[in-house]
């Protein structure tokens, strides 16, 4: 084992130093080819960095170019302002105190941006200037800030007075020792939204001192910046490169680009590129004696470069080769359970090594991957344990969690809406994950215009816990176009439950209970609706299905009499659902009760092909796919109707006459206290045992409880006459003993025979 470990080694240290010696050439050639090419690739590098710098220039001050706008839009849009502008009266002290709350606000904007010297607003009509200085007749500002000989006071009115949306020019301003300097304005009309009329003007002075103290920062310190307007005139440069503005300006071209030109002095590699914000050009200049300097450095660190690398690298690769095999055998005995199982031929340690790390690497990305979705998961379960109550904190601690989860609210006012998807008809096969996210997506854009939105995607449907901006606002009409938007443009059909509008966070718990109240309640007002839990608030807490009506309607199914099975279901959906606002546990109950008595009664009735009917049939699975009372009505309806005329069908047979042979001895012999199952079968010459099963086939229920049932129906009428007792009425009706016609009265009408002739009383 040890010779062949030599051996794998002796061939592993010679392909290591060949393929170390080979490597090791490839530098040395790529640095004489860089030694050739220095000056392309410093050019090149160079260029490129300082394109970079450039852009990262011209993005810097049109972003402060951008803000120097949004601050004039900020001036325009001042409600003192334009309050002051166009006053609703003649009143002084309001007029006054107007100003002087715009001069604060003009202080604070003035201090807020470094790049800000001056601003003011002109105002035609009065021939006034407002700044953060006073409020001056304009000859006065004029005269304090722009008396220039070159730039008159007309001039000056004339710029002021002429419609500008924002636009930038080069303006003459004196300073405090009075001393005309050239700066930047940016000019803006008010109204914004009028072409020509103009009321007012924002004018924003820039300090240029900060553009040139940033442009040196940024740019080469040998270099040289200018910016030219759209006119091609210097408006700040910051120093001189003794190079004709005119040719600068010819051989500019397009939005951005580099070329070489001449100075009076030396050569210079020219880059441009054009603002976004005000087309003006940004121009840096580099000599190109920095460039030669940099090559002829570079060129002589290649040469001392390869000198280095040749007799450092033959000497390290060959000790690097000699002593690499060791920790690589190493590391296959911890990656490999046994390393010996691996002959010469086979062996391959980078291969092992290899497909080691990268399990690794997926392992681990694998890893990130699921702590990215935790993350996400844990985020959302917080919310969602908010509005189902299982953290409890108040206001203010709930408040800084959602900052902490990047969400923030603007009011105190909250509602909660469950959005339900009943159906989709959109037409083209779509996954329910990609439905959720377009409902998400389409739930944020519509609820957003009401206030700030929180969507919580929940199993069975969305909770949108909206922060409303205008608690007064009418809430009905914005969910109904919600509802109809989701119907036209998702093509899906929705049902919504909407809580009351409360405040505090702390709330969302009770808010989100009841708009989950209000969503289940689609069981009773149906589904693709909009159900509000003020209209189901203290519902009636029992329902009306008494054990009489349940009786009624079984009879009714035994008997195949589908008219009386629909009549009696009619009309306790309409003494329950339509005449009274029932609880959704009331309805549930009423529901389960329903369905219950249907199927009990159908399982009990003899149908020819019992079993084929029913698995044709199938109405528990029917009746279960359900979503709505009204739906389960619909359904049982139709399932009631199948039962009875198959039953109806049933009794159509040869066996009728004897039915009603039957039970016309029954009535007439009721009163017989020795009417019973052996003493009919003998009168009609039939087995004891056949007799019954027959009766019940033909009136689904045996014969001892269809006698029981007559005669209790016909004690009813005999318990009215107050004079005869119940051991009297017992005996008239064929009961052997008082005791058993009360038992036997108490089973079926659920009440004694002297409980019920009080309740009759």
């Amino acid at each position: 084992m040890k010779k062949k470990g030599t051996d794998i080694q002796g061939t592993i240290f010679l392909s290591w130093l060949i393929s170390y010696t080979v490597i090791l050439l490839i530098p040395v050639i790529t640095g004489i080819i860089i030694f050739y090419n220095a000056g392309d690739i410093v050019e090149s590098e160079t260029n490129r960095v300082n394109s970079v710098l450039l852009n990262q220039l011209t993005l810097t001050i049109d972003n402060n170019f951008e803000n120097i706008t949004h601050i004039s839009k900020q001036i325009a849009t001042n409600p003192r302002l334009l309050e002051f502008l166009n006053p609703p009266g003649n009143n002084e002290k309001e007029k006054k105190y107007l100003l002087f709350s715009i001069i604060k606000d003009f202080e604070v904007l003035e201090k807020s941006n470094l790049y800000i010297d001056l601003f003011y607003v002109y105002i035609k009509k009065e021939e006034k200037v407002i700044s953060a200085s006073g409020y001056k007749d304009a000859d006065i500002f004029y005269t304090l800030f722009h008396k220039i000989e070159t730039f008159p006071f007309g001039e000056w009115k004339k710029l002021m007075e002429a419609p500008h949306n924002r636009e930038f020019y080069q303006i003459r301003k004196l300073t405090n020792s009075k001393e005309s300097i050239r700066t930047i304005a940016c000019l803006s009309k008010i109204p914004e939204n009028s072409l020509l009329d103009v009321s007012a003007t924002i004018v924003i002075l820039l300090d240029t001192s900060y553009i040139l103290k940033f442009i040196n920062e940024t740019l080469h310190q040998e270099s040289t910046c200018i910016i030219t307007n759209h006119l091609g005139e210097e408006v700040i440069y910051s120093g001189k490169s003794g190079i004709d503005i005119n040719m600068l300006n010819e051989r500019m071209t397009g939005l951005k680009g580099m070329f070489k030109i001449k100075g009076t002095k030396q050569e210079y590699y020219a880059s441009f590129q054009t603002s976004r914000v005000t087309g003006w050009k940004y121009i840096s200049f580099v000599p190109v004696t920095i460039y030669h300097a940099k090559t002829k450095s570079f060129q002589t660190l290649i040469i001392i470069g390869l000198i280095f690398a040749l007799i450092c690298g033959l000497l390290v690769a060959y000790i690097l080769t000699k002593k690499h095999y060791k920790p690589v055998r190493k590391l296959l005995e911890i990656i490999s359970d046994d390393i010996s199982l691996y002959s010469e031929s086979r062996l391959d340690e980078f291969k092992l090594i290899s497909e080691t790390i990268s399990q690794t690497m997926e392992m681990k990305k694998k890893l990130n991957i699921s702590i990215e979705q935790q993350n996400t998961i844990l985020a959302k379960n917080w919310i969602r344990r908010i509005i189902e109550g299982q953290r409890e904190a108040g206001d203010e601690a709930i408040h800084s969690k959602l900052v902490s989860l990047g969400v923030s609210f603007n009011s105190d006012d909250f509602i909660i809406l469950l959005v339900s998807v009943e159906n989709k008809n959109t037409g083209e096969s779509i996954t329910p994950r990609l439905l959720q996210q377009k409902m998400v997506v389409f739930l944020q854009s519509i609820l957003s215009q009401t206030g700030s939105v929180v969507i919580i995607e929940l199993s069975d449907y969305h909770a949108c816990i909206i922060n409303l901006n205008q608690p007064d606002r009418d809430k009905k009409t914005d969910l109904k176009t919600l509802h109809s938007r989701l119907k036209q443009e998702l093509h899906v059909s929705t049902t919504i439950g909407v809580s009351t509008i409360r405040k505090g966070v702390s709330k969302l718990r009770e808010q989100y209970d009841e708009a989950k109240k209000a969503l289940e309640y689609k069981l009773v007002r149906g589904i693709d609706r909009i159900i509000y839990f003020t209209e189901i608030e203290n519902p009636d807490t029992i329902f009306q299905y008494d054990l009489a009506t349940e009786q009624m309607l079984i009879n009714s199914i035994k008997t195949g009499n589908t008219a009386d099975s629909l009549a009696i279901i009619d009309k306790v959906y309409n003494n329950n659902f339509h005449n009274r606002r029932i609880s959704i546990d009331m309805a549930r109950c009423l529901v389960f009760n329903l369905v219950s008595t249907m199927i009990k009664t159908m399982n009990e009735s003899r149908i020819d092909n019992e079993a084929t009917f029913w698995n044709d049939l199938k109405p528990i699975e029917r009746l279960l796919a359900c979503q709505t009372a009204e739906s389960i009505k619909k359904k049982m309806s139709r399932i009631l109707k199948i039962v009875c005329e198959k039953i109806e069908a049933s009794k159509k047979s040869h066996n009728i006459l004897l039915k009603d042979r039957i039970l016309a001895y029954i009535d007439k012999n009721i009163k017989d206290i020795n009417l019973y199952a052996a003493s009919i079968a003998e009168i009609f010459q039939m087995n004891q045992s056949y007799f019954c099963r027959f009766f019940k086939e033909q009136t689904g229920e045996s014969i001892t409880s269809f006698i029981n049932r007559k005669r209790i129906d016909h004690s009813k009428d005999l318990l009215h006459n107050e004079k005869m007792k119940i051991s009297d009425i017992a005996r008239e009706l064929g009961f052997s003993s008082d005791r058993a016609f009360i038992r036997i009265f108490k089973k079926i009408e659920g009440i004694t025979p002297g409980k019920f002739r009080e309740m009759e009383k």
